[in-house]
């Protein structure tokens, strides 16, 4: 618009001229001042920059869980509320984000329950917001994080070898062996045939061959059946 100056000059109002006489004009200055106005605001809004990382890399069928890492960014010109967060559809809750100012980034952590336990290409979709009292305004478009489920290997069957059965050998218990009386080597002072006389006697009444021996000394001269009488007697 014309300053106050060329308003008043020589009493004539210009902008009435510029309004009669060159409409066209009027409409450009006053559209080039809204366009102004618009691009001033502040502008809030956010990017998605990228995934960072997810763990386990192999995500299987018994994973319970995921754990992913994002990368997320303040692309507009106002500076996020201090109530600033993403949602996922697969939470319950909200993941709270800091306030970040224009071109700024901050990496946020997310939990992703495996609840399907099924194998497959699936996606989380997160949304970012703010809350605003006891709701939460939601900003831009929802993103997404793709991730493949692959079927866990199921263990391979452990084949135990047969028990190889040793056949039982019955073996006869050894009999203890019976050693022959050994008489002493001196035979106690009896000749060879009076020492054979206590031998018999052994064999016929038993008992030590010592006694046999006292016996024999005694009756050197007697025969076996003389010295059995005697025994008897």
């Amino acid at each position: 618009k014309t300053s106050n100056l060329a308003k008043n000059f020589f009493g004539i109002n210009l902008d009435s001229v510029v309004q009669n006489f060159f409409p066209e004009a009027a409409q450009q200055t006053d559209s080039t001042q809204a366009h102004s106005q618009t691009t001033s605001s502040p502008v809030l809004s956010y990017e998605f920059v990228r995934l960072i990382s997810k763990s386990p890399e192999i995500i299987t069928t018994e994973a319970s869980e995921i754990l992913v890492r994002l990368q997320i960014r303040n692309n507009g010109t106002q500076q996020w509320p201090e109530k600033s967060v993403i949602s996922c559809e697969l939470l319950d809750s909200y993941i709270e984000l800091p306030s970040l100012k224009p071109t700024e980034s901050a990496e946020v952590t997310v939990t992703i329950p495996n609840k399907n336990g099924v194998s497959g290409n699936f996606a989380a979709l997160f949304q970012f917001g703010y809350q605003n009292g006891q709701e939460v305004e939601s900003v831009g478009e929802f993103f997404e994080v793709p991730f493949e489920v692959i079927e866990a290997k199921k263990p391979e069957p452990v084949i135990q070898p047969e028990p190889v059965i040793q056949p039982v050998i019955q073996s006869e218990p050894e009999q203890p062996k019976v050693e022959p009386v050994q008489a002493n080597d001196d035979k106690n002072g009896l000749s060879n045939e009076e020492f054979e006389k206590a031998n018999q006697l052994q064999q016929l009444f038993g008992d030590r061959i010592d006694f046999w021996v006292d016996f024999v000394k005694k009756n050197p001269k007697r025969t076996v059946e003389e010295l059995a009488s005697i025994y008897l007697d």
